[in-house]
């Protein structure tokens, strides 16, 4: 290619195509030459993410794409950023250059073009790369669908990936990188995450983000993913609710003694300590000396210790 020419370039790639013609591209605001090609009998197979109702950029194009017999799918990860279009399996174009009019006519663009012949290694992995995203794409933009009506707990989140949708579950960890934070719902690395950009720190309870740390909330927004990541992003706190949560007795869990005493006159301590956390903070008092520790394993129950039982912040805090 050569400074100028994109534009002949492209739309030669196109006019040239006798069977199919495979694009993957962030951007589709100039398709009237792969309508063309659809008229003609040529397959056109077009992989972009998925958008927001009313986009312009790609959506409303790849639509009008669509109706006209192209097949289209939406990559749900990566996002979509890549400029490759792949002609009769023979011939590629692969750079800056989006199928827009400014790309096109305008802007400074680098775009290398290759033949199966002259470079088969680069091509095939080119031509699987694209091939994996169309098998992985959806058939449909996941943000056209309606939203979720019921509560869904964040471990279901993936299932619902580009909807509106209210989640439910307890806040395991948060975390705080200065320009963002993150209230994690569990302790996986790709586990949903709510996410707030510090523009938006003041809005909600403080301290934040350790205020919501233990609670359990619900959130509602958008479930999209990012670097691996399921997350919603919150733009204010009229997407996030915290959910009060009734004490419940420790002898429910089978604790009692001075423990229990001590425990009971604490209202929240199940707000962020359920029954099912019980085998953790049971290990967390392994091998102390306290005085009837709670559901002490057989076999290893420490001696009994002399006094009152400690404080809830001593026994929060170990734990």
């Amino acid at each position: 290619m050569r400074e100028g020419n994109a534009r002949e370039v492209v739309l030669g790639m196109i006019v040239r195509a006798r069977k199919e013609l495979l694009l993957e591209h962030q951007a589709m605001a100039d398709p009237e030459a792969l309508e063309a090609a659809l008229r003609r009998g040529v397959r056109v197979r077009l992989i972009g993410s998925p958008q927001e109702a009313g986009d312009t950029y790609f959506l409303s194009r790849a639509m009008a794409l669509e109706k006209a017999g192209a097949g289209v799918r939406f990559l749900p990860a990566p996002y979509v950023h890549a400029k490759a279009l792949v002609r009769d399996g023979e011939e590629a174009l692969l750079g800056s250059l989006n199928l827009s009019a400014n790309s096109l006519n305008a802007n400074r663009e680098l775009a290398v073009r290759f033949t199966a012949k002259e470079a088969p290694e680069a091509f095939a992995r080119l031509l699987k790369t694209l091939e994996g995203d169309w098998q992985k794409g959806l058939p449909e933009n996941p943000f056209a669908l309606p939203p979720v009506e019921a509560v869904v707990p964040w471990q279901d989140a993936p299932r619902y990936f580009g909807r509106i949708a209210t989640v439910e579950g307890r806040v395991a960890r948060v975390e705080d990188r200065g320009t963002v934070a993150f209230l994690h719902f569990g302790q996986g690395e790709s586990d949903l995450r709510l996410v707030v950009f510090s523009r938006a720190y003041g809005l909600f309870a403080q301290p934040f983000p350790e205020s919501y740390l233990g609670k359990r909330v619900r959130a509602r927004g958008r479930i999209v993913l990012y670097a691996g990541y399921y997350e919603i992003v919150l733009e204010g706190p009229d997407q996030l609710e915290v959910l009060k949560e009734e004490a419940r007795s420790l002898a429910l869990a089978g604790v009692e003694g001075a423990w229990a005493a001590r425990c009971e006159l604490e209202e929240n301590f199940f707000t962020f300590v359920s029954s099912e956390d019980l085998p953790h903070l049971v290990l967390a008092f392994e091998g102390l000396d306290l005085p009837d520790p709670p559901l002490a394993p057989r076999g290893r129950r420490p001696e009994p210790g002399s006094g009152s039982a400690p404080p809830l912040d001593t026994f929060l805090g170990v734990w």
